[in-house]
């Protein structure tokens, strides 16, 4: 073997191989923890770092070696019918660096990367109730970003499959292996010319586009309120009839988890108040009917009130919380003997929300992870 020329050449530069495997860790994390509230931290740590990368890979796709760049890859959409034509042919070109249906999906990938975390700032200003765009946005438009953030994190799974199937199709037709290529770096040379920009000569151009990419959005997370911008709405705050003669049993629930409706049944079968007979006084429970008025279900106070309103058909009046679609959807996964602890029963919301009795139920402040249960899927036929 010659020993001047190599067999092998770096064309993965290792911010571009760094960058890759962190985007696929990050993307991973965040999708494994969006439907668990408890959790939410995670993913918008795992968000945040995934919006820094994106981010980072762009202007790097402008300055970085030869191989990263968008001018290297990014070709007509005439040249990319003609490459998938080789690929059916299982004669197609190879290229040192991406080849043309890659590099169309390497764009498209960082396009609905960041239509992705657009639309999670959204959903966290509009459903979440803090960050970037809390109070531009109301409940129902952040329910709507939601919709759509999941749409596109569909959309990019999809892609990502397209993606991977292709990898494996140009590693067996060239007999190459790509996946590895993307850790060490590594291709095959076969006359090609090397690339002209060695990586040192951008390390530290790299460095200080990662540093800006990462550091400024973990800042940002940093200094978010610790707590919703619904958690100063007074309407929240429950009044002194309503906890004495709703707490003198139990916790005291904010009025902002059942329709008004509800409520006004409840009061009208006081003489069987699941069990109890309250008798209250005309005045009393005048004061209670004020302190519901404006502040229920469907006034959409709160993140948990608008999917409680929402979860209720119109001609359905649930009496107990934990009737509710919502309620029953949110607390499937927690088994049957947790439901019989003193402390963490179904009237005891507070047992796992720590603002339970403000009424906030912001996802922070849970403060247990139900462990999952196959049969805890059966939706709970008792408590309130």
């Amino acid at each position: 073997m010659n020993q001047t020329t190599p067999t092998s050449i770096i064309v993965w530069d290792w911010p571009t191989r760094l960058f890759h495997w962190l985007l696929v860790a990050a993307f991973g994390i965040a999708f494994a923890t969006s439907g668990d509230d408890p959790l939410l931290r995670v993913h918008l740590w795992s968000g945040f770092l995934f919006f820094g990368l994106i981010v980072f890979r762009i202007v790097w796709g402008f300055v970085g070696t030869r191989h990263a760049r968008f001018s290297d890859f990014v070709a007509s959409p005439a040249h990319v019918i003609a490459h998938l034509i080789g690929v059916l042919h299982r004669r197609p070109q190879r290229f040192l660096g991406h080849n043309p249906a890659g590099g169309w999906a390497i764009l498209l990938l960082l396009s609905l990367g960041l239509l992705l975390a657009l639309f999670g700032f959204l959903v966290l200003g509009g459903q979440e109730g803090y960050g970037l765009f809390a109070g531009l946005l109301t409940l129902a438009q952040g329910h709507q970003a939601m919709e759509i953030h999941e749409a596109i994190c569909f959309s990019m799974l999809a892609l990502i499959g397209i993606h991977w199937a292709g990898v494996i199709v140009e590693s067996l037709l060239h007999r190459e292996n790509l996946v590895a290529a993307m850790f060490h770096g590594r291709k095959r040379m076969e006359n090609m010319a090397p690339s002209p920009n060695s990586v040192p000569t951008h390390a530290k151009l790299a460095i200080m586009i990662a540093l800006g990419a990462l550091v400024t959005p973990t800042v940002f997370l940093l200094s978010m309120d610790s707590t919703p911008l619904w958690a100063n709405n007074p309407g929240l705050k429950i009044t002194h009839a309503w906890e004495i003669a709703c707490g003198e049993c139990h916790l005291p629930f904010s009025p902002s988890l059942l329709p008004s409706r509800s409520w006004e049944a409840l009061l009208a079968g006081e003489e069987d108040h699941f069990g109890d007979i309250l008798a209250l006084k005309p005045e009393t429970k005048e004061a209670l009917r004020q302190s519901f008025i404006g502040h229920s279900a469907e006034d959409e106070p709160t993140e948990a009130a608008y999917h409680i309103n929402h979860s209720v058909q119109k001609n359905q009046t649930p009496q107990r919380i934990s009737d509710t679609p919502y309620w029953r959807k949110k607390h499937r996964n927690i088994d049957a003997e947790t439901w019989k602890s003193k402390d963490m029963g179904k009237a005891r919301c507070d047992g796992c929300h720590a603002d339970a009795k403000e009424g906030i139920f912001d996802d922070r402040a849970i403060t247990w992870q139900a462990p999952f249960n196959a049969q805890s899927k059966q939706s709970p036929e008792n408590g309130r």
